[in-house]
């Protein structure tokens, strides 16, 4: 009898430790499913920052170039304004006395 119920504890035993060992495995796999799920976001935020990096740098330099042509626009309009000002400033000089 002793060793029947030992033969049957054993069997008890190895039933629990395959029961353990599905358990495990199935956690492996649901571990290993998540770390593709992981990876396939960590893909996807990599590719966006690439897009968005590589569309702000467009921007900066539409920016860029917009800003340059507004300063040689302010150059010419400055270029103007004084030699406005030097002919009004020369007109006076010449202004006869009483007028």
């Amino acid at each position: 009898m002793t060793e029947a119920y030992e033969t049957q504890a054993a069997r008890r035993e190895a039933e629990l430790c395959r029961e353990r060992i599905r358990e495990l495995e199935s956690k492996v796999a649901d571990l290993r499913m998540g770390r593709r799920v992981l990876m396939s976001l960590l893909e996807q935020a990599q590719n966006d920052l690439e897009t968005e990096t590589e569309r702000l740098q467009r921007e900066n330099a539409r920016l860029q170039r917009q800003v340059a042509a507004y300063a040689r626009q302010l150059w010419v309009q400055n270029g103007r304004l004084a030699r406005l000002q030097g002919d009004k400033d020369g007109s006076r000089g010449t202004e006869a006395p009483g007028r």
